[in-house]
């Protein structure tokens, strides 16, 4: 995140389900990252749940777990952030980043931050 951040967490279930929370404020700037993982019971049902709240279009991400998607504001609701969306087996990762100013080193092809995809990446392969 570029230097000292502030985390918080909740508290880590029997099933190893958790969220946790990174900001980092300089000057006027701040960025967010939020991970959050969960079992899911049914994965096939339960993962529909989690991509119903996509705030924008769901387009899937290849090479990162299972069924992975970008969720891709219509109208730039989100403002600088992004939001991931993905499953390894019956764990669902929910990534969310926000930041004060635009996203940068923006890959042309998906809209996704080098960033973000590096996060993805490595969540899901800590899932493996």
């Amino acid at each position: 995140m570029g230097g000292e951040v502030q985390a918080t967490t909740t508290p880590l279930t029997s099933q190893g389900d958790t969220t946790c929370d990174f900001k980092r404020s300089e000057h006027s700037t701040v960025f967010e990252l939020t991970i959050a993982v969960h079992t899911m019971a049914l994965p096939s049902k339960d993962f529909a749940m989690y991509l119903a709240r996509c705030s924008g279009t769901a387009v899937p991400l290849k090479a990162i777990g299972n069924e992975a998607v970008q969720c891709v504001p219509s109208n730039n609701s989100l403002n600088g952030g992004e939001q991931i969306i993905g499953r390894v087996r019956d764990r669902v990762f929910v990534i969310d980043i926000q930041r004060g100013s635009p996203r940068q080193s923006v890959s042309t092809q998906t809209g996704l931050s080098e960033e973000a995809r590096n996060v993805a990446e490595q969540v899901a392969g800590a899932l493996f």
